[in-house]
Protein backbone atom coordinates (compact mmCIF):
# COMPACT_ATOMS: atom_id res chain seq x y z
CA UNK A 1 0.00 0.00 0.00
CA UNK A 2 2.50 2.68 1.01
CA UNK A 3 4.41 1.99 -2.20
CA UNK A 4 1.25 2.29 -4.47
CA UNK A 5 0.92 5.73 -2.48
CA UNK A 6 4.38 7.28 -2.97
CA UNK A 7 3.74 6.00 -6.66
CA UNK A 8 0.63 8.39 -6.95
CA UNK A 9 2.13 11.09 -5.54
CA UNK A 10 5.35 10.83 -7.92
CA UNK A 11 2.90 10.91 -10.80
CA UNK A 12 0.61 13.71 -9.69
CA UNK A 13 3.91 15.33 -9.11
CA UNK A 14 5.35 15.10 -12.48
CA UNK A 15 2.07 16.01 -14.17
CA UNK A 16 2.09 19.06 -12.14
CA UNK A 17 5.26 19.98 -13.48
CA UNK A 18 4.69 19.58 -16.92
CA UNK A 19 1.55 21.76 -16.55
CA UNK A 20 3.71 24.68 -14.98
CA UNK A 21 5.49 24.50 -18.17
CA UNK A 22 2.44 25.14 -20.42
CA UNK A 23 0.79 28.48 -20.84
CA UNK A 24 -3.02 27.33 -20.94
CA UNK A 25 -4.30 30.63 -21.95
CA UNK A 26 -1.94 30.71 -25.41
CA UNK A 27 -2.69 27.35 -26.41
CA UNK A 28 -6.22 27.60 -26.07
CA UNK A 29 -7.87 28.16 -29.34
CA UNK A 30 -4.65 27.89 -31.51
CA UNK A 31 -3.86 25.05 -34.04
CA UNK A 32 -0.70 22.87 -33.01
CA UNK A 33 0.26 22.94 -36.39
CA UNK A 34 1.12 26.63 -36.38
CA UNK A 35 3.18 27.03 -33.60
CA UNK A 36 7.03 26.81 -34.16
CA UNK A 37 10.06 25.87 -32.00
CA UNK A 38 12.81 27.78 -31.76
CA UNK A 39 15.74 28.38 -29.78
CA UNK A 40 16.03 31.79 -28.36
CA UNK A 41 17.03 33.94 -25.64
CA UNK A 42 13.89 35.56 -22.95
CA UNK A 43 14.46 38.51 -21.79
CA UNK A 44 13.22 42.11 -20.63
CA UNK A 45 14.10 44.76 -23.19
CA UNK A 46 13.92 48.55 -22.72
CA UNK A 47 12.12 51.34 -24.97
CA UNK A 48 8.21 50.54 -26.72
CA UNK A 49 6.13 47.39 -26.21
CA UNK A 50 5.99 44.34 -25.23
CA UNK A 51 9.38 44.74 -22.64
CA UNK A 52 8.89 41.32 -22.61
CA UNK A 53 11.03 39.47 -26.10
CA UNK A 54 12.57 36.54 -27.46
CA UNK A 55 15.48 36.67 -30.06
CA UNK A 56 15.65 33.68 -32.09
CA UNK A 57 19.69 33.14 -31.37
CA UNK A 58 20.99 32.07 -34.97
CA UNK A 59 18.61 35.11 -36.74
CA UNK A 60 17.96 38.77 -36.34
CA UNK A 61 14.14 38.04 -35.57
CA UNK A 62 12.35 39.08 -32.67
CA UNK A 63 9.16 38.10 -31.02
CA UNK A 64 7.31 40.51 -28.36
CA UNK A 65 5.69 38.22 -26.14
CA UNK A 66 2.16 38.47 -24.79
CA UNK A 67 0.14 36.45 -22.61
CA UNK A 68 -2.63 35.54 -25.80
CA UNK A 69 -4.46 37.07 -28.56
CA UNK A 70 -6.46 38.89 -26.36
CA UNK A 71 -3.13 40.66 -24.73
CA UNK A 72 -2.00 41.62 -28.35
CA UNK A 73 -5.29 43.16 -28.91
CA UNK A 74 -5.56 44.99 -25.49
CA UNK A 75 -2.18 46.91 -26.17
CA UNK A 76 -3.22 48.04 -29.62
CA UNK A 77 -6.58 50.09 -27.96
CA UNK A 78 -4.31 51.27 -24.92
CA UNK A 79 -6.71 49.29 -22.32
CA UNK A 80 -4.52 46.81 -20.80
CA UNK A 81 -1.81 46.70 -17.87
CA UNK A 82 1.56 46.40 -20.41
CA UNK A 83 3.38 43.68 -19.27
CA UNK A 84 1.41 42.58 -16.05
CA UNK A 85 -0.71 40.95 -17.81
CA UNK A 86 1.15 39.17 -19.77
CA UNK A 87 1.16 35.29 -18.84
CA UNK A 88 4.29 32.95 -19.19
CA UNK A 89 4.45 29.46 -18.20
CA UNK A 90 4.98 28.70 -15.06
CA UNK A 91 9.07 27.72 -15.15
CA UNK A 92 10.07 30.96 -16.43
CA UNK A 93 8.27 32.64 -13.51
CA UNK A 94 11.54 33.94 -12.31
CA UNK A 95 13.55 37.46 -12.23
CA UNK A 96 13.26 38.24 -15.73
CA UNK A 97 14.97 41.75 -15.12
CA UNK A 98 18.18 40.54 -13.99
CA UNK A 99 18.65 37.16 -16.03
CA UNK A 100 18.71 36.40 -19.69
CA UNK A 101 16.51 33.08 -20.17
CA UNK A 102 18.09 30.48 -22.75
CA UNK A 103 16.16 27.76 -24.36
CA UNK A 104 14.07 26.28 -26.54
CA UNK A 105 10.58 27.69 -26.98
CA UNK A 106 7.44 26.65 -28.45
CA UNK A 107 5.55 29.76 -30.13
CA UNK A 108 2.18 30.86 -30.91
CA UNK A 109 2.96 33.56 -33.45
CA UNK A 110 -0.16 36.00 -33.57
CA UNK A 111 0.73 37.87 -36.08
CA UNK A 112 2.34 37.34 -39.94
CA UNK A 113 6.27 37.30 -40.18
CA UNK A 114 7.26 40.58 -41.67
CA UNK A 115 11.30 41.03 -42.87
CA UNK A 116 12.70 43.44 -40.13
CA UNK A 117 9.47 43.53 -37.78
CA UNK A 118 9.15 42.37 -34.43
CA UNK A 119 6.81 39.61 -34.91
CA UNK A 120 3.74 39.32 -31.38
CA UNK A 121 3.91 35.58 -30.26
CA UNK A 122 3.35 33.49 -26.90
CA UNK A 123 4.61 31.37 -24.81
CA UNK A 124 2.99 27.97 -25.20
CA UNK A 125 5.98 26.08 -23.52
CA UNK A 126 9.68 26.04 -22.51
CA UNK A 127 12.03 23.57 -22.08
CA UNK A 128 15.62 23.20 -21.45
CA UNK A 129 16.20 26.68 -19.87
CA UNK A 130 19.56 27.76 -18.73
CA UNK A 131 19.64 31.48 -17.07
CA UNK A 132 22.39 33.97 -17.31
CA UNK A 133 22.62 37.18 -15.13
CA UNK A 134 22.74 40.06 -17.73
Amino acid sequence: MKTASIAVFLLAASVNTLLAGVNQSCAAGGDPATYIRIHGRLGVYNGGYPNLRIWHIGTHHIYGIFGDRRDLYCAREGSCNEDQDTAVPGNLKIDLLHFWTYGNFELRPLEPFRPGHQQAACIVSADNLIRRRN
